[in-house]
Parts: structure tokens; C-alpha cells; sequence
């Protein structure tokens, strides 16, 4: 796992092409909201809709690449 630090109004970018942009828009009393950029071929997905009794139903018909970690491991769980 990368870990980074960003301050508000800084982003990072994702993909080979920088095809992914995520920017830090607010944090506050423990909580950080997050903007994300992305073709809308790529889906974004929050992990509470990935647990417990959604899990099933998204290993069923989630894309292969979003299964797998950077490393080709699946992920346990999705953060």
C-alpha cells in the first residue's frame, strides 16, 4: 500500500496516463472528503457498499481488474 500525504486543493494522479485524478477537497474533525476524476468507463465504488451483504452480488459482476490489487492479489477487502 502507497501511503501520501496531501494538503486541501492537492491531488494525485493514477494510471499511466494520469487517467485517474484524486484531490483532497476538505478534512475536518476526522473526516477527509475526497473528488475523484475518471473516464466513466472506470467505476468508483465506496467499500460500505462492497461488505457484508453486497459483497456477494459485486464478486459476481465486478470486472476482474477491480478485484485485484496493483499486485495481482485480490483484494480482502476494498478501501
Amino acid at each position: 500500500m502507497l501511503i501520501l500525504q496531501r494538503r486541501i486543493g492537492e491531488s494525485i494522479f493514477i494510471g499511466k496516463d494520469h487517467e485517474i485524478e484524486v484531490c483532497v477537497i476538505s478534512s475536518s474533525k476526522g473526516e477527509v472528503k475526497l473528488g475523484f476524476y475518471a473516464p466513466t468507463s472506470i467505476p468508483i465504488y465506496r467499500s460500505e457498499l462492497l461488505r457484508e451483504d453486497n459483497q456477494d452480488d459485486f464478486y459476481k459482476t465486478a470486472p476482474r481488474n477491480v478485484l485485484e490489487s496493483s499486485n495481482g492479489l485480490p483484494f480482502s477487502r476494498v478501501l
